[in-house]
């Protein structure tokens, strides 16, 4: 762990800060999203129904329409995240907690209900969370930041998507929900335990204003475009490999092993390798290398598709899928916060959202285009897609 750490320039109480927050942010939506679905599919539920599930991430999509609430919260609290960060936590533990007692097949539409309060929660954790990052961050080591913020999802994914389907294979719902909770408490003890200096507030800065939100865009169009589009073609394929190794015949807990335990090696190699990218060719050409990078990391899909799918092989290419995923968030996170120098908080939010909103409707687009042309069209369909958006910012990386 060293290594990583001393190659991001980040202290290491820092840099399990920033892993813990954003691993508390994903488990919760990455366990009711990509588990539940796998756990659904098991169930015999179909493909456009499982692909509804995804839906509960798009809360990610319209955050921006109350991070100005949050700046404000924040800025009453004397410009210090920290307090904030921790009642929403909190929340979040309570709201498990509740989860705990259900039935995932008795009690379904209501598991959903709290899964959707959880990922409000989760998205107003990573509002607070992202302007935080800036906060404590300097230019040169912003990447960093992102690389180990990318890491923090990933983590956050393997443990609550993978480690918690195990535990469900094995002992059930109470018991994966209890070791969500604990993962949430390590989060809160981080932040809890970090000493964040009070921020020296701008005169006004305790307004709620959204007419600040109406005009970032008003000179940078393209860059709408590119938070629109980035990342339809990657997200296409892969929301898709868990019911692709559930109709292979794999059991859930060894999906549990080889997709989100396994995966997590591509996971580093990708945060690492976008962090080094990005300090030697700079936050857009990293972010237009990543388009053919995730065209020809996801077609390793088809090879359990196909039929190719021992161990080695499906441990390689979720391996490879997690990690030109991986560079690809990297890239654009940096490019996010980099552009956010007036308001932090809105304006992280507000990118964000719209490039999650994008990226949540295209994991739900993936399933239902699966469902009717089969796995292996939409993987190769998702690749051209990817060429296609390259091209397209390659073109015009001048309006960036």
């Amino acid at each position: 762990m060293n290594l990583p750490i001393k190659i991001l320039n980040f202290k290491a109480q820092i840099a399990f800060l920033i892993i813990s927050l954003n691993m508390a942010q994903y488990i919760s939506v990455g366990f009711f999203s990509e588990s539940l679905a796998a756990i659904l599919r098991q169930d015999g539920l179909s493909l456009e129904k499982i692909g509804a599930v995804y839906f509960i991430g798009l809360f990610y999509g319209f955050r921006f329409l109350w991070a100005p609430f949050v700046e404000f919260a924040v800025a009453k609290m004397g410009g210090v995240y920290k307090n904030f960060i921790t009642v929403v936590l909190m929340l979040m533990i309570v709201s498990l907690g509740i989860t705990a007692f259900l039935n995932v097949r008795e009690n379904l539409s209501f598991i959903l209900a709290m899964a959707g309060m959880l990922g409000f929660l989760s998205a107003t954790s990573a509002i607070a969370s992202s302007a935080l990052i800036i906060k404590i961050s300097t230019p040169q080591n912003l990447a960093g930041a992102n690389s180990l913020a990318a890491s923090g999802n990933f983590i956050g994914h393997v443990l609550g998507t993978g480690v918690t389907l195990i535990i469900y294979s094995n002992f059930g719902w109470k018991a994966s929900t209890i070791f969500l909770i604990f993962l949430t408490i390590v989060a809160l003890f981080m932040i809890a335990t970090f000493k964040e200096r009070p921020r020296e507030l701008e005169r006004g800065q305790n307004r709620v204003s959204f007419k600040s939100m109406a005009l970032f865009f008003k000179d940078k169009k393209f860059w709408l475009s590119v938070l629109m589009i980035q990342g339809i073609g990657v997200c296409m394929s892969f929301g898709l490999i868990n019911p692709i190794l559930v109709d292979s015949g794999r059991g859930l807990d060894e999906i549990g092993k080889v997709v989100h335990i396994y995966g997590l090696c591509g996971v580093i190699i990708g945060s690492i390798t976008a962090s080094y990218l990005i300090n030697k060719l700079g936050n857009i050409k990293t972010m237009i290398l990543a388009m053919p990078i995730q065209a020809f990391g996801i077609l390793t899909l088809l090879l359990p598709i196909l039929g190719y799918a021992n161990l080695i092989i499906l441990i390689l290419v979720c391996q490879i899928c997690f990690a030109v995923y991986t560079i690809g968030a990297v890239s654009i996170s940096t490019m996010i916060m980099s552009k956010a120098t007036k308001s932090p908080v809105s304006e992280c939010a507000l990118q964000s959202s719209i490039s999650m909103l994008f990226q949540y409707l295209s994991f739900a687009l993936g399933f239902v285009i699966a469902s009717f042309v089969g796995y292996k069209a939409t993987v190769v369909f998702s690749s051209i897609v990817c060429l296609g958006v390259f091209f397209y910012i390659l073109k015009f990386k001048k309006f960036i």
